[in-house]
């Protein structure tokens, strides 16, 4: 009796640890495409020179964003949609709003 006990608080266990532990797996876009779904998420139109100055990131894998006094709102997206790009070799971004919240 001890035995079948054991057994089904072990695979309770197994049951409780797969519901609180789920893996998530997710697909990181290329930048462009990551921007536009930030800024749609933020509810924020993204500026034409944003957009461009991101698709040329994705050939060179260099951001230069510097000096287009971005405001928190406009910046937000651009910061998100960084976030997980792994293949990025060159970030710059001063002369915008620094102090956000993401």
């Amino acid at each position: 009796m001890a035995q079948k006990k054991d057994l089904k608080s072990k695979s309770h266990q197994k049951k409780d640890f797969k519901s609180r532990f789920q893996i998530l797996l997710f697909e990181i876009l290329p930048i462009t495409a990551e921007i536009g779904v930030k800024a749609e998420m933020l509810v924020v139109a993204m500026y034409a020179n944003v957009k461009r100055l991101m698709q040329s990131a994705e050939r060179t894998n260099c951001v230069r964003l510097s000096s287009l006094a971005l405001r928190p709102l406009h910046f937000r997206p651009v910061v998100r949609a960084l976030q997980f790009q792994t293949s990025l070799k060159e970030l710059e971004l001063p002369g915008n709003s620094a102090f956000i919240q993401t």
